[in-house]
């Protein structure tokens, strides 16, 4: 029996029991003062009755309570022991370009039409092993002019985290030559629609390296530094892009074609706040491998000397931010080579400044950028004028305007203008 139902029960054999005597034995007085007490009796019991259904009640919540608290303990605890974690990030974007005046290709007189171009979808995964090691690779998956996808590995790493200051990683990397390529050059980040002139593919900037990498950050005196040094395999040299004798292709292979390694790297210092400043440089060989038409065979020309040299900064302040950057990537001559015995350099330089209207959610920027090739068909200087707008910090639309000063006849001297939807994710 329950103490509600106990509780009842004693509150009516209580009355019964006491009305023989008040009907028989008691006066009107004593009558009713016997009715007070049981009334009073009777409240007392009904306010126990509600103390004891409160306390049930809240006994049944705290338990309820108490094994939400266990299930959300449980829960952070498997988190923060997991051994494995996995993450995916990314970004995408997709430009129109209108550029529709006539030039030369080889002699062949063409017109570029407006067209909607590099749309491109580029997940990065992240696998995470404790805090020791972590796996990273980007799939970049670009639509090309026949509407076939091309799909290729930016960069593809294991990362041995040994401490909070290095970072070793092994696999195909990022250039960590210069900011712009290892940094700057998704659409989400870069500010402008379009690269720096000279820091495309296979122009002045390295892209990629195969190799092992050892990367991190230090304070020294107060003065916060971070570098990157690595060793890999050399550039691939093939036929000229642009009418020269030499073309370099620095976009990370697995094959090295000099048998010997290139080793360089990067030291960036940040001397106050808001400001960094860094320099890079890599040597090594380089090997030109190219068909011999006369013999009908594949040769290899090897032992060309490999320099790249570069200097980069970063100012931010407040809304505005400015940047610049200088590369060069050089070829020692060979004498004895039967394409091109001469030295090649491919240089390129850009500034660029950028402004944050507040409270507006518009961004107006402008660059400069200026690249040298040995073929001087290729050679340019441009202008970058564009303005964005960022529905947020991650998902920005832009338009842009370049005024190129190249090579007459030749694609490098058309302007145009370009809108690009960006986000990162």
């Amino acid at each position: 029996m329950t103490i509600k139902k106990r509780l009842n029960a004693a509150v009516i054999v209580a009355c019964l029991g006491s009305l023989p005597s008040l009907a028989f034995s008691a006066s009107n007085a004593e009558l009713e003062a016997q009715v007070k007490q049981l009334q009073r009796d009777l409240a007392e019991m009904k306010a126990l009755m509600r103390d004891i259904k409160t306390s049930q009640v809240t006994k049944k919540e705290v338990a309820v309570m108490k094994k939400q608290v266990e299930s959300v303990k449980k829960t952070q605890l498997e988190e923060k022991n997991a051994a494995s974690q996995v993450h995916l990030a990314g970004y995408a974007q997709f430009n129109y370009t209108a550029n529709d005046r006539t030039y030369y290709d080889d002699g062949v007189k063409k017109k570029k039409y407006n067209e909607f171009s590099n749309s491109t979808f580029s997940p990065i995964f992240h696998y995470q092993y404790k805090d020791l090691l972590m796996f990273e690779s980007e799939m970049s998956m670009t639509i090309n002019e026949l509407g076939e996808t091309d799909t290729e590995v930016e960069y593809m790493t294991a990362d041995l985290l040994i401490n909070d200051n290095m970072t070793f990683l092994v696999g195909k990397f990022l250039s960590p030559i210069g900011q712009f390529r290892q940094n700057i050059h998704p659409g989400w980040i870069n500010k402008l629609p379009t690269a720096p002139s000279g820091f495309g593919h296979d122009q002045a900037a390295p892209i990629a390296n195969v190799g092992a990498q050892l990367r991190g950050g230090f304070y020294l005196a107060d003065t916060q530094f971070n570098y990157a040094t690595y060793v890999g395999n050399g550039p691939k040299l093939g036929g000229s892009h642009d009418g020269g004798g030499i073309a370099i292709e620095a976009n990370g292979s697995t094959s090295n074609d000099n048998n010997e390694l290139t080793y360089g790297g990067r030291i960036g210092i940040l001397p106050v706040d808001g400001l960094e400043i860094g320099l890079s440089a890599a040597t090594g060989k380089a090997a030109l491998t190219y068909f011999d038409t006369v013999e009908n065979i594949e040769r290899t020309e090897k032992n060309r000397d490999y320099d790249v040299l570069g200097a980069d900064f970063v100012y931010n302040f407040k809304k505005f931010q400015a940047r610049g950057e200088y590369i060069s990537q050089e070829l020692g001559s060979l004498r004895t080579s039967e394409v091109d015995p001469s030295s090649n350099k491919w240089s390129s330089w850009y500034v660029q400044g950028a402004y944050k209207f507040s409270p507006s959610k518009w961004e107006s920027v402008l660059r400069y950028s200026d690249y040298d090739a040995p073929g001087n068909l290729v050679d340019q200087e441009q202008w970058s004028l564009g303005l964005n707008y960022l529905f947020a910090n991650n998902i920005i639309g832009k338009i842009a305007y370049d005024f190129n000063d190249g090579t007459k006849n030749t694609l490098s001297d058309e302007d145009k203008i370009t809108l690009q939807m960006t986000y990162g994710f």
